[in-house]
């Protein structure tokens, strides 16, 4: 027996033929036959309209108040990335973004003409497409690695909206979900740092000790490690909300939102953005506890649960810092090699991801000195032109290896 859904209540079909319904409702329910009379790729496409954007979704919590008189209130919600909402907007209300521009960066290999342009001299490419949107390119030289073109544009941002579609039947639940959860970048900052105005996503050693044996690949208290079982075992837990104590599931950024969103939309996602910095707290910070948890303990974490449950995942990146140079707190005994403690860590998370097609190293929001651009930040004229990759150094051995992988995957598929 089929459903009619109006007004997110469902009744029977026949209870419905028997109903009198108004004639607006009827018109409503005709359109929306129509709608679902369309093709799935057709609705995947008007899904996408109202869905997905170039800019990166941010889940977290947010300060939200409808007047100057009214206290705010903290609630989870999603927002842009590139249009985060500051430590103190104007008169504490929500931040607008009717009519507002944001920048997007993105880096790609370069073209055959791109590649022409580079060997003739040229230090700074643009493109202007058909819409008129100008697409400038900074080049961004790795050495040994090769060339990558660092790409910066301007688009108009809206409020993140067409949510309220996914409730209206469980057809569009359905594709939408794929959508919504597959085809969008997801950041996840555990830097904890203004203006980033969300102290409940910095994660502690506090949190990293408090019951260990529910975080997913962490020493147990007897100083013994999980088995796989037990490792399936707590990243189950997470998606069960009555089930779960551990203080870093309920704080950090992404188990936090994998916890909201279920097991089954998680498994839709396909990208994420993990950004962070690699804190060594060893001696006396172990004792401290109020130290921010590092990416060399976060990434092995996130990598047994992306591993597991987001079966589809195909594309990460790491970035440590938005300043355009290297920002690496090397705390602990001088001597240690930071570039090889990163290197492990990024080939933890290789390896743990074998279904991986694309790892980026650095987000850009910040062009780089050094790449026919000057970020024009505080006493950057002081900083000698690095490279923000510097501090991968080692670490960027890996980026080719995932896309040497995935080609021959791909190739022995064909």
């Amino acid at each position: 027996m089929t459903r009619v859904y109006l007004d997110n209540s469902v009744i029977p079909s026949t209870e419905a033929g028997r109903m009198k319904i108004p004639l607006r409702d009827k018109r409503f329910v005709r359109a929306s036959k129509s709608l679902l009379d369309l093709p799935e790729n057709v609705l995947k496409r008007i899904l996408r309209e109202l869905l997905v954007r170039l800019a990166d979704i941010m889940p977290g919590i947010v300060r939200e108040k409808s007047s100057f008189a009214e206290e705010p209130k903290l609630l989870y919600r999603y927002q842009w990335s590139q249009a985060r909402q500051e430590e103190y907007e104007v008169d504490h209300l929500p931040k607008n973004l009717a009519g507002r521009h944001v920048q997007i960066f993105w880096t790609a290999a370069p073209t055959k003409g791109e590649s022409e342009l580079i060997t003739a001299g040229c230090n700074q490419l643009t493109s202007i497409l058909e819409s008129g949107q100008e697409i400038q390119g900074f080049i961004h030289n790795r050495g040994a690695f090769g060339v990558q073109i660092i790409h910066r544009s301007r688009m108009p941002i809206t409020e993140i909206s067409g949510l309220a579609i996914l409730r209206s039947c469980k057809r569009l639940w359905t594709l939408g979900t794929t959508v919504l959860y597959g085809e969008n970048s997801f950041v996840f900052d555990t830097r904890g740092i203004s203006p980033f105005v969300e102290p409940q996503s910095v994660v502690t050693r506090q949190h990293l000790t408090h019951m260990p044996h529910e975080i997913p690949g962490r020493h147990h208290e007897d100083g013994t490690l999980p088995t796989a079982k037990q490792v399936s075992r707590s990243i189950n837990k997470i998606f069960r909300r009555n089930e779960q104590n551990s203080k870093f599931i309920h704080q950090d950024p992404l188990t936090k939102f994998f916890m909201k969103i279920g097991r089954k939309n998680a498994s839709h996602i396909t990208k994420v953005i993990i950004q962070g910095r690699w804190n060594w707290i060893v001696g006396k910070w172990k004792e401290t506890g109020s130290q921010p948890v590092g990416l060399h303990d976060l990434i092995p974490i996130y990598t047994l649960i992306l591993n597991e449950v987001c079966r589809n995942i195909h594309a990460v990146t790491l970035h440590d810092d938005d300043q355009g140079y290297p920002q690496v707190d090397k705390l602990g005994p001088p001597g240690t090699d930071r570039d090889q403690e990163i290197s492990d860590s990024v080939e933890k998370l290789v390896q743990g991801l074998p279904n991986l097609q694309k790892l980026k190293l650095g987000h850009y929001e910040y062009v780089p000195a050094g790449c026919g651009y000057d970020p024009g930040l505080t006493s950057s004229k002081k900083i000698p032109p690095a490279q923000p990759n510097d501090e991968w150094k080692k670490a960027l051995k890996w980026v080719i290896f995932v896309e040497e992988r995935s080609k021959l995957r791909s190739s022995a598929e064909a």
